[in-house]
């Protein structure tokens, strides 16, 4: 099928597409945030390889925020019809591109998180806040465990409610 718009239509109507302040993703996260009153966040730190949406400097999490069709989501990402080889390529590189930047922040000792476009539905809030909460508590744990590691030279139990400890020696 022809496109209905002239290319000077069409490329004044993509100009208008925005990577950043998406309503229906990213302010739809920060609204979760705020209403749930997690903090300690900053957006789009310049410093931080892929920019990503959200950032917690002092656990050293990062959240992204992916579109379905942007970034080919297993569960409704799709392939359009007209053009389909460009846009097989175009999706399968942001892929590579997300792939890649995951793992050049996860060897820096970055812990990466990625919410979908279609977890963000209203009904969904509830559980995408726990799941923000449990993603910053067991990074919270981390960033503790290891500091503990650094400071006692001891060992941390996975989940953080008890230390383990010697067991004691009895003399003889």
């Amino acid at each position: 099928m022809r496109d209905p718009l002239s290319k000077k239509e069409r490329s004044i109507l993509m100009s208008k597409v925005r990577s950043r302040g998406n309503v229906s993703t990213e302010l739809a996260v920060e609204s979760v945030l705020k209403v749930n009153n997690i903090t300690g966040w900053r957006k789009h730190p310049r410093e931080i390889i892929g920019r990503p949406d959200f950032y917690f400097p002092v656990l050293k999490l990062v959240i992204f925020v992916d579109g379905c069709f942007w970034h080919s989501c297993s569960k409704c990402g799709r392939i359009p019809k007209s053009r389909t080889k460009f846009w097989t390529n175009k999706i399968a590189n942001n892929c590579r591109r997300d792939k890649r930047i995951r793992r050049q922040l996860r060897k820096t000792g970055f812990a990466v998180m990625r919410i979908w476009e279609h977890e963000l539905a209203r009904a969904n809030e509830n559980r995408l806040a726990n799941r923000i909460k449990r993603f910053l508590h067991s990074n919270n744990f981390r960033l503790i465990s290891s500091e503990r590691k650094n400071r006692d030279n001891q060992s941390i139990e996975h989940r953080g409610c008890c230390q383990r400890r010697a067991k004691p020696q009895l003399a003889l």
